[in-house]
């Protein structure tokens, strides 16, 4: 800065470079933090977060699942779990009957009972629900099972992309009419 100039004016235009040095350096920490944290939507997910729940299977062969009835037995899932699944999605009020806690691999794929193998999936949400994807988990056993499609293939399938698996397996665009109503999992009926 020219010395000829007035003290008052080199104060003022330090006190400018240090606020536009700082205004750069916080918009640099804010891009920083926004890359390495984003943002998680709350409410219904047609599809799982894939850092919260990307699936977990048990080890267990195409055999197992076939013979074993894996998802046919009664299972038990702590409050505590659907409470923590809830909170991970932001969801805070779930409204009773809207959601379904469900397992991104099915028991009856060799899914496992693992936190991050669930996730609150909506009953209604936009055609793409929780009834079209328990069509798709009762097909994919049956693939598995008659030799069809490979156990991990099913797993890999299911939970890289519901929707997608859904098409490829009904060979549709769309949800089959048949499968909105599909009735596997009504938890609060007996």
């Amino acid at each position: 800065m020219p010395s000829d100039m007035p003290a008052k004016w080199r104060m003022s235009a330090w006190i400018q470079m240090a606020a536009a040095c700082s205004l750069v350096v916080f918009v640099a920490m804010g891009a920083w933090f926004a890359s390495t944290h984003p943002a998680r939507p709350p409410g219904p997910r047609l599809i799982p977060d894939p850092r919260l729940t990307p699936g977990i299977a048990l080890s267990v062969s195409q055999a197992d699942v076939c013979t074993e009835e894996l998802g046919t037995r009664a299972r038990f899932i702590p409050a505590s779990v659907g409470r923590k699944v809830f909170e991970e999605y932001g969801i805070r009020d779930p409204g009773q009957h809207a959601y379904e806690l469900d397992y991104l691999i099915d028991p009856e794929l060799g899914g496992s009972d693992d936190i991050r193998n669930f996730w609150p999936q909506p009953y209604a949400a936009s055609g793409w629900n929780s009834h079209l994807k328990d069509a798709l988990e009762d097909r994919l056993h049956e693939l598995v099972c008659e030799h069809k499609v490979s156990l991990a293939t099913a797993q890999h399938d299911i939970s890289t992309d519901w929707i997608a698996a859904y098409k490829k397996y009904f060979q549709t665009d769309g949800p089959l009419a048949g499968h909105s109503a599909f009735a596997k999992d009504r938890p609060w009926e007996p």
